[in-house]
């Protein structure tokens, strides 16, 4: 039983741990006003149901109200990253050298780049090599956009049906995937529900201030953490795109459209 429900649970443990911070966070910033607002109700079955909801129960409507909050938080930054994504491919569908000058602004900008200058470079290699491939400048570059948001946004599907025996490199994906989609769902409310319960305690104003200081520290560090799994897991699609061991329906399309006119 527990080999089938651990798997889900490790699914969603994004959803579950954001949404549990965002629940405190809610209910410490609340100071119990939902308790109060329930004993000053004047429908006694609302009173009754709230009074049966303790133990398992209690854990039940917690792990679900946790689930609901994080699912809805999680999908607000997904927005937020393929929109940040998008952008990126459109500005930059091959890879520029950056001047010695402006390298802080490529490490600057380097915190949202969604996959790693080698595999990006590797990528276009690969398709320049292509023999099906047309090599006009506009036309290649549509095809290098259409073959990275395949990449990026239909990676798992293209890994389930052309790598569907390698399980342990796709297991490698999986895993630094979700190790950056589980920092990125906390970095933000676990800052926020440490600032609500420290200003809500009274504590001095140094270990407040201390406390507040080292829950930013915390928050940042799970953000570039994020970053970093992310963008490793990226760069392994477009790697094993590079290598054709994985392909993406752009880049058969191409290829198939040039080999018939030939």
């Amino acid at each position: 039983m527990l080999s089938s429900i651990l798997p889900g649970v490790r699914q969603s443990r994004a959803e579950l741990a954001s949404g549990a911070l965002w629940l405190c966070t809610i209910w410490v910033a609340s100071g119990g006003c939902f308790i109060g607002a329930v004993e000053s109700t004047s429908s006694e079955s609302i009173r009754l149901l709230v009074s049966r909801i303790d133990g398992l129960t209690g854990l039940a409507v917690v792990a679900v109200l946790s689930y609901l909050i994080g699912t809805m938080w999680n999908a607000a930054i997904e927005l937020i990253r393929v929109g940040i994504w998008s952008a990126y491919i459109r500005r930059n569908p091959e890879p520029k050298m950056v001047p010695k000058s402006e390298m802080y602004l490529y490490y600057l900008g380097d915190f949202w780049r969604p996959y790693s200058y080698r595999s990006h470079s590797s990528l276009i290699r690969m398709l320049r090599d292509s023999d099906g491939v047309d090599h006009d400048n506009e036309t290649f570059n549509q095809l290098v956009t259409a073959v990275l948001y395949e990449a990026l946004y239909v990676g798992p599907a293209i890994l389930r049906s052309d790598l569907g025996a390698v399980q342990e490199i796709y297991s490698e994906y999986i895993r630094a995937k979700s190790e950056g989609e589980m920092r990125d769902a906390i970095a933000i409310p676990l800052f926020v529900s440490s600032l609500v319960v420290v200003w809500n305690v009274e504590f001095s104003i140094f270990v407040s201030m201390l406390a507040t200081g080292l829950a930013a520290v915390v928050s940042v560090g799970l953000f570039l953490m994020a970053r970093r799994s992310t963008r490793n897991a990226n760069s392994q699609v477009l790697y094993w795109v590079s290598n054709r061991h994985v392909t993406t329906a752009a880049l058969r399309d191409a290829v198939d459209s040039d080999a018939g006119h030939d």
